[in-house]
């Protein structure tokens, strides 16, 4: 007597598996690509109106991009990424922050402030290093960047002419929000955030020129409006800053592999060294900091790391070393 398999079913038990199947899918396709996702986040931060009502929806895309990540690195069994020379540096302010932070628990603005300023650059920057490990998603990430500059040098042009119903979101000509208001401080609402931008998106704009990515007439257009954009960006009583320009750019053009990397050190120990100051205690600069400026009126304060870190290293490795 032949024996028959019989496969055991459980009613219900296929629609079950595949509605979990279908529920996971999404979160598939992030992991397979989740530098859509990373930069997704950075358009949310960047393009947050303060007055917005759903307020956590940049957290939550930050949340989701952590979680995207850890699966990632489970199911790939990818090495630990740990740059020395960069990592131990940050994790040791980041430590350092987090100890005046605790000084002062009740104080929700100072933990607002050091997730702006420290925690989320400091996550952005080590989730980069497991998301922008290919040719593909490098070249993704610099095509947002070349954007996102073309973006903040047109609006900052614009606030030059006084053509300011071109700019958008219209809440940049908002004088109630953020500071510098008689500058060109873009969707940041802080002209000194808007000028570090420009000055490290710039670095990957010529990063893209030296390699001949970036050509024609749209490397021209960047060469005038650059430069124009950053003056917009500064007070205009210190007529130092065409000087600053115009050699910066004549640097540039002359050595462009060596003013790269003299510009990005400049700006990434500028960078460090005034959160220093404000950790040892000068209270006039932690006032008109960019942190503080940023977590007091508007939510999206975690640009100023993302650009201080992740942009800035990027540049480099996309061309610099």
């Amino acid at each position: 007597m032949s024996s028959t398999a019989y496969q055991t079913r459980i009613p219900g038990t296929s629609a079950f598996g595949w509605t979990i199947g279908s529920f996971f899918r999404p979160l598939h396709a992030l992991i397979v690509a989740p530098s859509q996702l990373f930069l997704l986040t950075l358009v949310l931060m960047l393009f947050h109106p303060p007055d917005f009502n759903f307020h956590s929806i940049d957290r939550a895309a930050f949340g989701l991009l952590i979680l995207v990540v850890l699966l990632r690195v489970c199911v790939l069994r990818n090495p630990i990424q740990w740059s020395g020379a960069v990592t131990t540096p940050m994790l040791g302010l980041l430590l350092l922050a987090f100890s005046g932070a605790v000084s002062q628990p009740n104080d929700a603005e100072t933990w607002s402030l050091f997730a702006a300023k420290w925690l989320v650059p400091f996550t952005l920057y080590q989730l980069a290093a497991y998301i922008f490990h290919d040719a593909r998603s490098l070249r993704r990430f610099e095509t947002f960047s070349l954007i996102v500059l073309g973006y903040l040098s047109l609006m900052a042009v614009f606030f030059l002419l006084d053509a300011r119903q071109f700019i958008f979101p219209r809440y940049i000509l908002d004088e109630g929000l953020g500071y510098h208001a008689d500058r060109a401080r873009g969707p940041f609402l802080q002209a000194v955030a808007n000028g570090v931008a420009l000055n490290l998106l710039g670095l990957v704009a010529l990063n893209s020129f030296r390699r001949r990515r970036l050509r024609g007439v749209l490397a021209l257009l960047f060469l005038v409006a650059l430069p124009l954009a950053i003056v917009a960006t500064q007070d205009p009583r210190r007529l130092a800053v065409f000087c600053h320009v115009t050699s910066a750019v004549a640097f540039l053009v002359s050595e462009p592999a060596v003013a790269a990397r003299v510009l990005m050190l400049r700006a990434r120990w500028r960078y460090r060294i005034g959160n220093g100051r404000h950790l040892c205690g000068w209270r006039h600069f932690a006032g008109r900091s960019i942190g503080r400026a940023w977590t007091r009126d508007v939510p999206h304060g975690y640009l100023s790391g993302w650009l201080g870190d992740v942009l800035g290293e990027a540049a480099c490795r996309m061309g610099c070393s």
